[in-house]
């Protein structure tokens, strides 16, 4: 924990939709479904399910036990309340 009370990541994972040295944007998980009034005035959100896939190799480099670490996120530009579920996470390797 750093003296600001926050935590940091200590790897370059880029910002929003540009990637990092250690991680790749795969897509935009914005939701398409707007946001409708209900009877009472109160908003009503949709949720959408999206499917997100990464459409090119990546390469990662194994230690010397043969391990890897695999790391899914979301990174916003917006500020407030927001809610997001990573349901299913897969990948697969392949030895080169």
């Amino acid at each position: 924990m750093q003296p600001d009370g926050r935590y940091y990541m200590n790897i370059d994972k880029g910002n929003q939709a540009i990637s990092g040295k250690n991680a790749v944007t795969i897509g935009n998980a914005a939701n398409s479904v707007p946001c409708q009034t209900g009877p009472d005035g109160q908003i009503v959100r949709r949720w959408e399910v999206k499917t997100l896939t990464c459409d090119r190799p990546v390469e990662v480099e194994a230690n010397r036990d043969g391990a890897v670490w695999l790391l899914a996120g979301i990174d916003s530009g917006v500020f407030g309340r927001w809610e997001f579920y990573i349901t299913k996470f897969s990948a697969t390797l392949t030895p080169q």
